[in-house]
């Protein structure tokens, strides 16, 4: 991921914080947003996670995962795109392609929130309720 000028601020040998997999593996969607500073929210689709990136102030030395296929109360499979909306607490919405479902994972300033599921559904019937393979999500 090359940003702010053509500088690498996160690649496939980037060292993220509590994760036991190095780097980024087919990132896809990306959200930018402000708090304090900057901060920006990646969907790493291959690595089935979504990934935080906060503070540009710190050159983004404070990287962690948001969620990951491993999350309790509901996994991720191939993550396409992710939307932060920070006007209530940094909500993260995430079309997670491979369950065919959007999730909201309210208030990320919280450790470990459960995510809502918010289009799609988990039954795997078919009708008004559900999706095939999200790719992208925007909150208005």
């Amino acid at each position: 991921l090359s940003v702010l000028s053509g500088t690498t601020i996160a690649d496939d040998n980037t060292e993220i914080s509590d994760s036991s997999t190095v780097g980024l593996y087919y990132p896809v969607g990306i959200g930018i947003f402000g708090t304090n500073s900057d901060s920006i929210v990646i969907a790493d689709s291959g690595n089935n996670r979504i990934i935080g990136l906060w503070d540009a102030d710190t050159n983004y030395k404070n990287i962690s995962v948001v969620a990951t296929e491993w999350a309790p109360g509901q996994s991720l499979f191939y993550p396409l795109d992710v939307y932060v909306n920070a006007r209530n607490g940094c909500d993260i919405y995430v079309a997670d392609s491979g369950d065919s479902q959007v999730v909201l994972y309210s208030n990320m300033q919280t450790i470990n929130p459960l995510p809502s599921i918010v289009a799609g559904n988990t039954d795997g019937e078919i009708g008004l309720a559900s999706l095939n393979i999200p790719f992208g999500v925007v909150v208005d």
